[in-house]
């Protein structure tokens, strides 16, 4: 099997949605077994732990609403 056709491609899970960093850079990340390449990852930004931490209020203030009643 070729290593490249099992390259995987790590994204951020924000308000729900897969997205890739919002300045569309990524790092490679290895195998620690063998040093082969094992996936891609996105390379947050501050932009990045922004929308999460936006994301994360409204989520919270949304279960907050939904426990209460």
């Amino acid at each position: 099997m070729d290593g490249q056709a099992a390259m995987k491609n790590f994204k951020y899970l924000i308000g729900g949605q897969w997205i890739d960093a919002s300045g569309g850079e990524s790092f490679e990340v290895l195998n620690p077994l063998d040093d082969t390449h094992y996936a891609k990852a996105a390379k947050g930004t501050p932009k990045d732990v922004q929308a999460a931490v936006a994301a994360l209020s409204t989520s919270r203030a949304t279960l907050t609403l939904v426990c209460a009643t």
